[in-house]
């Protein structure tokens, strides 16, 4: 990077590299930027560029910022309110991951098992496989499993969290 020429704006993986591991670094840029969509989501693409350009990463990284941002402004959680930032902050990205957002009132009626098995359906990738072992680190079933299990328990974080954690494999973001 430094003796190669390249800037930082394309050191990050190739197109086609879509793990999650950007999304930790959204929280902050989530909480500073929490009432300017527009900048929040510029800065959320500047930090994931850093080491990933694939249009999937930067939505799922953009929604879950939207997410935060949305819980920073409010003390209640006004479903349709959330999930249209939530869908907007994506669609600038990716317009599956944004139209997989508005669809979570259906998701939300689903059996836990079924919807897991939704998102790993969204826009399906070779390169990152379901196993029993749990989720996988393909950032779309990573975020919307995250979003899931927030808008289940949207008051009780604990379990959020623990909900996350239970559903193995790689989902540590």
């Amino acid at each position: 990077l430094l003796t190669g020429g390249l800037d930082w704006e394309r050191s990050g993986l190739e197109p086609g590299h879509a793990e999650a591991d950007p999304v930790s670094r959204v929280p902050a840029t989530a909480l500073w930027d929490h009432q300017d969509m527009d900048a929040m989501c510029d800065h959320v693409a500047v930090s994931t560029r850093i080491t990933h350009r694939d249009h999937r990463v930067l939505a799922c990284a953009a929604a879950t910022a939207a997410a935060i941002a949305s819980n920073a402004q409010t003390e209640e959680l006004i479903l349709g309110a959330f999930l249209d930032r939530v869908s907007g902050a994506a669609s600038r990205y990716d317009p599956v991951v944004a139209e997989a957002c508005l669809d979570f009132p259906r998701i939300l009626s689903l059996s836990e098992y079924r919807a897991l098995r939704h998102f790993e359906s969204i826009c399906p990738d070779d390169r990152y496989t379901a196993t029993e072992d749990g989720l996988d680190e393909y950032c779309i079933p990573v975020t919307l499993t995250a979003v899931y299990y927030f808008l289940r328990s949207p008051y009780r974080y604990e379990k959020v969290i623990d909900s996350c954690l239970r559903v193995g494999g790689r989902i540590t973001t």
